[in-house]
Parts: C-alpha cells; structure tokens; sequence
C-alpha cells in the first residue's frame, strides 16, 4: 500500500513539474490557445496544427509528437524561454523573448527545438528575431 501512495505522489510530483497540456489542432489561427499558460509551441506557422502549453517546459518533446517540429510560439511570461537542439535542455541555440510572438520561426529555427525550459539561456545565445524585428 505504501508503495501505491508513493507511486501515486510521484506521478502528481511530475504532473506539476511538467505542467503540459496537449491538444489536437482545430485547422483555424486561434491566438488564445494556451490562454492561461505562460508559452505555446505549434508544429505550424501562425499558431496553427498540433501545440503544447507549458508553464516551465518539457526536456523531451518525443513525449508530445513536437521533437523538432516547431515552427511557431509565443510567450506572455515576463522572462525568456531557451529553445534547446537536443533532449533535457542540452544545446541551447535560441532564446525566445518575454513576451515574444513568432508566428513564423526563423529558417534556423524552424523544426530545430527538442526540448525547451522557461528561463535564459547559457551566456552567448542571442534572442530569437521576431518577424519584422532586426535584432543586431
């Protein structure tokens, strides 16, 4: 029985260290999706096909069928998000800016993440340009 508990007060551990919710796409441009969360990822261009909400990240997105699939996102979290080119948040390329809105990546950007965490990334690593944005 002591086992069970454990297990079970493992599994809700995880749950809120994650804090992912995944849902299928609904075809249409809706910028609310995710509303609540503090960032959105999305397999297409202008927030659309299959996305995942976070509120601190996930070090493997195998887990929500977006490893290396991410074309656009958009943060309302007062801090960045680092953008990794591998799994549990190692080879960070790119950062994603407080507040930032891509709807579509960059060419370096595109289908590249996977795995991402709330936060700054390591020292050296510029802020991922939004469309229209120059960022020297």
């Amino acid at each position: 029985m002591f086992a069970r508990k454990a297990a079970a007060l493992l599994a809700a551990a995880a749950a809120v260290v994650v804090s992912v919710v995944v849902a299928p796409s609904a075809g249409a441009h809706t910028p609310d999706r995710c509303s609540g969360w503090r960032t959105g990822v999305f397999d297409l261009n202008s927030y659309a096909g299959q996305h995942a909400c976070f509120n601190s990240g996930a070090g493997d997105l195998r887990q929500f069928a977006l490893n290396n699939r991410i074309s656009s996102a958009w943060s309302h979290d007062t801090v960045p998000w680092c953008l990794y080119d591998d799994f549990s948040f190692r080879v960070p390329f790119s950062q994603m800016a407080p507040g930032g809105h891509y709807p579509v990546f960059d060419a370096f950007a595109t289908n590249r993440t996977s795995s991402i965490q709330r936060g700054a990334c390591p020292a050296s690593f510029g802020v991922l340009p939004e469309p229209g944005v120059s960022v020297s």
